[in-house]
């Protein structure tokens, strides 16, 4: 069972203006919220480790999952079949000098098993 935090919401479905911080609803990634589920239930997708910004490493408590190319979501591990849904996003972030693409740097990391 994965949780949907009323918190997150915004953060999932919002976007930042400039020195903003989620503050304009995003038509395009409120399109897609009927995709969370799918992914949630998709067995066939792929599956990583999260990165844990605090620890600075991977953790087996954050899993993000990745369908049809691009569509990320993100959900924290709480327990025995629970979790917390964290994000959602199109990870359409190009590369920028001397760095990997959003998707390029998800891909790099270790698989989910």
């Amino acid at each position: 069972m994965v949780h949907f935090r009323k918190r997150i919401f915004k953060h999932a479905f919002f976007e930042s203006a400039r020195g903003g911080k989620d503050n304009i609803f995003s038509a395009k990634r409120a399109v897609r919220i009927d995709w969370i589920e799918s992914v949630l239930n998709d067995f066939e997708a792929e599956r990583y480790l999260g990165w844990d910004k605090l620890k600075k490493k991977y953790s087996r408590d954050r899993r993000v999952t990745i369908v049809k190319g691009d569509y990320v979501v993100v959900i924290a591990i709480t327990g025995k079949n629970r979790a917390d849904f964290i994000t959602a996003f199109v990870a359409d972030t190009p590369p920028r000098t001397g760095r990997l693409s959003t998707i390029q740097q998800i891909r790099n990391g270790p698989k989910w098993v």
